[in-house]
């Protein structure tokens, strides 16, 4: 995924995905992702602790987890 989205945005770019309603959606392509970010204004983020935990990497948890 950050591969994918480094071809159209910044490092810096805050991106929201959507799911949307049932009644709403469509369905262009069975692997489409609904990215998108305004272009004059900024996204509201969550702190960084609700998104995860820093110290937490990648090669942590493949040692620890199954």
């Amino acid at each position: 995924m950050a591969f994918l989205a480094s071809l159209f945005w910044d490092p810096e770019d805050v991106l929201v995905q959507y799911r949307p309603a049932a009644a709403d959606y469509i369905n262009n392509h069975p692997h489409c992702l609904h990215w998108w970010r305004p272009t004059h204004v900024s996204l509201p983020q969550p702190k960084s602790i609700l998104v995860g935990v820093n110290s937490l990497n990648v090669l942590y948890l493949s040692k620890v987890l199954p």
